[in-house]
């Protein structure tokens, strides 16, 4: 009977007898194997497979199409991340139409790496089992967020340091190289009198644990009091986050002196009607006051 099922090879027996004493029968029995020709088909459930590395693990289904009464051995074969290789044999029982195999994703804390894509092949060990889709490619998608701070700097600059480094700072390692903006609001200060040397960007690449520049500070002859200004950064959005500080507050603190002083430093005046004159030693930026009293 030709009945469309999967099956092993299937046998019975045949009897010769006779009620005939001058027969011989020779012999009187035969083994009758029936091969079996009905195909199943396999293959894998998906054509691509996406996967977060924070999952830990991956599956992988295999479909099966058409009756079975014995069970159906596949081989599924590939290559993992780090070149690892991976071998799994799946079994599916007669009354399975899918199954799954997990395998495992490395999950690191290397941030911005591209997808790692994987391979896998399917293989039927049983006979007459057609495999339909047999290849497959997985694609393991990091998740992992880079965490990047702006390092305090000092508050109040001496106009006297001459420079200062500012510093971004990468808290976990990252696999591809990014730019940073560097931004600088004034208040009171003005760029390229109070200060210089500020980057549009900064250059982070793979491996650094931080990347600086060096801000120059203008020692000048000129009182001028205390100046301000915002230091700000920032990052692309796509795998990159803020995590504590992205701005700094600060002030350059003037080292110069003006002097105010008479000159003459004496005066002979008539009683009805008389001047002095106060001088300025020094160039300012602003309005200086001095209290006088006789």
């Amino acid at each position: 009977i030709d009945n469309g099922i999967l099956e092993d090879t299937e046998q019975f027996f045949g009897d010769l007898n006779t009620s005939d004493p001058d027969v011989d029968l020779r012999p009187q029995r035969t083994t009758i194997r029936i091969a079996d020709d009905d195909n199943v088909s396999v293959g894998f459930a998906d054509e691509f497979y996406v996967f977060s590395e924070s999952m830990g693990k991956g599956s992988l289904c295999v479909y099966k199409i058409g009756a079975t009464v014995i069970s159906v051995t596949l081989s599924i074969s590939g290559t993992l991340q780090n070149e690892v290789p991976f071998q799994e044999t799946l079994t599916m029982l007669p009354a399975s139409v899918r199954e799954c195999v997990d395998f495992p994703i490395l999950d690191d804390d290397v941030a911005l790496e591209p997808p790692d894509m994987l391979a896998f092949t399917l293989e039927a060990e049983t006979a007459n089992v057609q495999v339909q889709q047999g290849s497959v490619f997985a694609a393991i998608v990091d998740d992992d967020e880079l965490s990047v701070s702006l390092q305090k700097t000092e508050d109040r600059i001496p106009e006297s340091a001459g420079s200062v480094a500012v510093c971004v700072l990468f808290e976990n390692q990252f696999a591809s190289g990014f730019n940073i903006t560097v931004n600088i609001a004034d208040i009171t200060t003005t760029a390229g009198q109070d200060y210089s040397g500020v980057p549009n960007s900064l250059s982070a690449t793979p491996g650094q644990n931080q990347t600086c520049f060096s801000l120059s500070i203008t020692d000048d002859e000129i009182f001028e009091g205390e100046e301000c200004f915002i230091l700000s950064i920032e990052v692309p959005s796509d795998g990159i986050i803020m995590s504590t500080n992205s701005s700094n507050s600060c002030c350059i603190i003037d080292n110069d002196l003006v002097t105010i002083q008479f000159n003459p430093t004496s005066y002979l005046v008539n009683e009805a009607d008389g001047t002095f004159t106060i001088e300025k030693i020094g160039s300012t930026t602003q309005s200086v006051s001095v209290n006088f009293r006789t």
